[in-house]
This record gives structure tokens, C-alpha cells and sequence, in this order.
């Protein structure tokens, strides 16, 4: 792993902006030409960036993160070093009774023999590297976009205009923008209490407003009955969330339903979204795990779950509570991850040891180390990474302990290593308690790796 994976800051580095003629002509090009699948199967981002700086402001966040993760994922894609992995883990599971040199002959040749019929694993990494090479291609005008500033100078339509053109949510409270937007859209009359946001034990908000006739079914949040105890905020954080799930798929949606949903959210949804966060309350209280529900509802619930612990500590911790009674190392279909993966990327900079211990005993406990399942390892380093985890010899020893039977990945170890002793003002520089730790480390890393190709 090269060190510069390493974010400490989480800041993104971009190229110097183009100017937005350049930007949509780039963007026009890729979407005639539609060299590169990943066009195909997201046109609707790649149609919605042509609009430029007269695209809505909600969308273009929407965009901008989907842009930033992939250029994130595949700025340092090592297409020749990725390639051998695949190759040594379909040997092995194809092959794995065979001399280690042998394998890796036969496999490289029934890999060019069979090049219509390749192996799973081989067509994932092909994927990645046609994406590598898109991202890679044209990072500067995806860069150049994520700088553009919207404007809404340029309505697309007669009905985006109207929408756009004068925001008529300025100057009004979260409450009152919840009663203009119910009475505008659905003419339903709420009353929201003017209750202060940090009371506890306050009576119980209004009852929801009756909902308008939904397009598909809703899938609200299970949260406890008892409404008394609920923050005022939470409660309109959650009554939202029944709202959300009201809305047609974006894909779906026409052009008028378009800019009703990002009104909505604009002026309802986000100010409350960024009060939770902002005010450190827990989006995670009152979730109840469905213990009788069906798979797919338990991937929800999780999936659901993990976005929010992400939000605030608050979060995280109520989160890692309920995870801790009823979590199991599950893969979600939606997120393409394990439950251990969503944690890791949840986990909060500068957590408490408290909270760290518990994320370090759920990794011993649950993750795994296989030819065809690393990534456990690659996630709880992530969580190493974050700011304030490993404060103190002891936090670094228990970790190495924890981890040893799935820590496999000795650059990531290296890379760690730097950060923690090696850079200039590392909080561990010239600590040989530390060094001896890291150096135990790599080399049970090492066995390990042997370890599981020579069995």
C-alpha cells in the first residue's frame, strides 16, 4: 500500500478547474462515444452533469459524492500488482492442492485459453480496471466538475423555473418550512410545537400528519412507542424518514416530481439532517433490530443503520450497542460490504478507548481471513488510521493482538507504521517499544499469508 492512501485530513486534491464550457463538452463526449460501461449503467449522473451549472444544487451533491468515491477508489489502481492477487486467489481455489509455480502456470494458461469464459474474480478485476482507466482518463473534468459552483440562472424548464426561481422557504424556521411544504405539496394542515431542540423528557410531538397516497410502499423505521422521551428534533428526523420513503425512485420521477423532491429536501430534510449531526444526536435511537423479519428486511435494517451511525458519535455508539447484541458478519447486496467493512467506514475520529476496544473485540470475534475473503483486514486498518485510535503503546499492542489472526496485508502495516513513527512530528517517533510492536506485527503477517497458500 502506497502511504499516500493514508488520509489523515480527509481532504480531496484537485486539478485546476476547467471552465464549464470545457466541462460540458467533456461530459457531451464521453455520453456519445460510450466507450465504457460504467457510462451505460449510470447515464442518468452522466445526462444531469451536461446541464453544467444550471443543474439543482441537491443533485449535483448527489453527483459530486459518487464522483469523489470513485476517483478516490481508483487514483492509485495498480492494475499489474491487482492482477497478480486475482491470479494467486484463483489458483488457489482451483488449484490448490498443486505446486505453488505449477498452479500459477496452468491458471495464466487456461486464463488466456478461456478468455470468453473467465473466472468471476478475473471479470470483477477486468471491471476495475476499465473503471481505473475511465476515472483516470478523465480526472480532470471530473475534478473541474465537482468545483463547479451551481447556478440556478439557467432553468432547464418552465417548471424548474417556477420551482427555482424564488425560493419561498427563505427566512422561515425547520417548523415552519415542514407546514408551508405539507400544505403546498399535499394541502395538509400540521402544526409542528415550537419545543426547544436540546429538552429530554418533553410530551410527546403531534401526531404525524395523515400521508398522502404513496407510489410505492413504505419501509419506515421500527423505533420504540414510548414518543415522550424523544428529542423534539429526533422526531421530526424521523417523521422524515417516512416521508423519504414516500418518494418514487429518482429514476422514476419526472421533471416536476424532480424538483418537489429536491425542494424537500433542500429546505426540509437537509436542515434537519445537519441539526442531528451538528447537535451530536443519535439518528440511531429508538431502532429496534427486527428479530423475526426476513433477511432482506435485516439488510435494510443494517444498511439503514450504518448510514446513520456515520452522522455523530451519538450515533456510532447507539449503533455499535445494538450491533453488539445482534450483529453477525453479513454481506449486503446493496452496499457490495460486510458489516465490518460498514463499520469501519461509521467509526468517528478521535473515539473514546472505550469505543475502540469494543470495535477491536467485534473484529477478533468476527472477521475472517481467506483466499477468497481479505477484506477484514484492509477494514480494521482503516479504523487504525482514523485520528486519536491508537493513542498509547497499550492501544497499539492490543490491537496487533486482536488483529493477528487477520491481519495480513504488510504495506498497509508499513504504511501505518510511517504515519505512527517514521513521519516528521509521528506522535511514536523513535519509540522502540512501538517498533518492536510493528515488527512483530509485519512478520505474523507474513506467516499468516504463507500460512494460507501452503496448507
Amino acid at each position: 500500500m502506497n502511504v499516500s492512501k493514508i488520509n489523515y485530513t480527509n481532504k480531496n486534491i484537485f486539478f485546476s478547474a476547467l471552465s464549464e464550457q470545457k466541462i460540458v463538452e467533456g461530459i457531451k463526449d464521453i455520453v456519445q462515444k460510450r466507450e465504457y460501461p460504467i457510462v451505460a449503467k449510470n447515464i442518468d449522473y452522466f445526462i444531469d452533469m451536461e446541464k453544467g451549472s444550471s443543474i439543482n444544487s441537491d443533485r449535483k451533491l448527489e453527483i459530486n459524492d459518487w464522483l469523489k468515491a470513485n476517483l478516490k477508489k481508483y487514483q492509485n489502481f495498480d492494475r499489474k500488482l491487482n492482477k497478480q492477487i486475482v491470479i494467486e486467489k484463483i489458483a488457489y481455489l482451483e488449484y490448490g492442492n498443486m505446486n505453488p509455480c505449477k498452479k500459477l502456470i496452468k491458471q495464466i494458461i487456461d486464463t488466456l485459453r478461456n478468455r470468453k469464459n473467465k473466472h468471476p474474480l478475473m471479470q470483477e478485476y477486468q471491471c476495475d480496471c476499465n473503471n481505473a482507466g475511465f476515472f483516470n482518463n478523465f480526472k480532470e473534468i471530473f475534478s473541474s466538475y465537482i468545483e463547479l459552483k451551481p447556478s440556478m440562472s439557467k432553468p432547464q424548464n418552465i417548471d424548474s423555473a417556477k420551482a427555482f426561481t424564488k425560493d419561498p422557504y427563505i427566512g422561515l424556521s425547520i417548523e415552519e418550512q415542514l407546514e408551508k411544504f405539507y400544505k403546498d405539496t399535499y394541502n395538509i394542515d400540521i402544526k409542528p410545537p415550537e419545543i426547544p431542540i436540546n429538552t429530554k423528557n418533553q410530551e410527546s410531538l403531534t401526531k404525524p400528519a395523515k400521508q398522502p397516497i404513496m407510489k410505492k410502499p413504505i419501509k419506515p423505521d421500527i423505533v420504540k412507542d414510548n414518543n415522550s422521551n424523544i428529542n423534539p428534533l429526533k422526531k421530526q428526523f424521523d417523521d422524515c424518514q417516512i416521508q423519504l420513503n414516500a418518494f418514487k425512485d429518482y429514476n422514476l420521477m419526472s421533471e416536476k416530481e424532480k424538483n418537489q423532491y429536491h425542494n424537500w429536501f433542500k429546505n426540509v430534510y437537509h436542515p434537519i439532517l445537519e441539526k442531528i449531526k451538528n447537535n451530536n444526536i443519535s439518528a440511531v435511537d429508538g431502532m429496534i433490530f427486527p428479530n423475526n423479519a426476513s433477511a432482506q428486511d435485516k439488510e435494510i435494517f443494517w444498511n439503514t443503520l450504518f448510514e446513520r451511525a456515520a452522522f455523530n458519535k451519538a450515533s456510532f455508539d447507539d449503533a455499535l450497542n445494538i450491533f453488539e447484541k445482534f450483529g453477525k458478519r453479513d454481506f449486503s447486496h446493496d452496499t457490495g460490504m460486510n458489516t465490518l467493512s460498514s463499520l469501519a467506514i461509521a467509526f468517528p475520529d478521535y473515539p473514546d478507548n472505550k469505543t475502540s476496544l469494543k470495535v477491536f473485540d467485534l473484529f477478533e470475534k468476527l472477521a475472517v481471513y481467506t483466499p477468497d475473503d481479505t477484506g477484514d483486514g484492509l477494514s480494521f486498518i482503516d479504523i487504525l488510521q482514523k485520528p486519536g485510535v491508537l493513542n498509547s503503546e497499550n492501544m497499539i499492542k492490543i490491537a496487533f493482538e486482536k488483529g493477528k489472526n487477520f491481519l495480513w496485508d504488510v504495506d498497509s502495516i508499513s504504511a501505518l507504521e510511517y504515519e505512527l513513527i517514521r513521519k516528521k512530528d509521528a506522535p511514536f517517533a523513535q519509540n522502540p517499544k512501538v517498533q518492536e510492536l510493528f515488527d512483530a506485527c509485519k512478520l505474523n503477517a507474513i506467516k499468516l499469508k504463507n500460512s494460507l497458500y501452503n496448507k
